[in-house]
């Protein structure tokens, strides 16, 4: 039983270590799909509540960077804290 347990815990465990913010992901390689074109005399509606995305940026953050220490840091994951925090009185 404590085996099955242990097992399951190390497998669960490699999970957290993925580091799924330097590789590069499906969606940001993904198309993008033309706009709808009016066929004949039809108009297509303008909705003022449309959503409409906006061009992306010039600079691109990338997601994720490996440091010069070799540690990675993701921008969804807060920084780590420092070695020694002295605390304020």
């Amino acid at each position: 039983m404590r085996v099955v347990l242990l097992v399951a815990c190390c497998t669960l465990s490699a999970c957290g270590v993925n580091r799924y913010c330097v590789t590069q992901q499906s969606y940001q390689v993904a198309g993008v799909v033309p706009e709808l074109k009016p066929v004949g005399e039809l108009d297509l509606p303008q909705s003022p509540s449309a959503l409409r995305l906006p061009p992306p940026p010039a600079n691109r953050v990338p997601f994720g960077e490996i440091g010069e220490d070799g540690r990675v840091s993701c921008l969804d994951q807060p920084p780590s804290m420092p070695e020694t925090a002295v605390p304020e009185l």
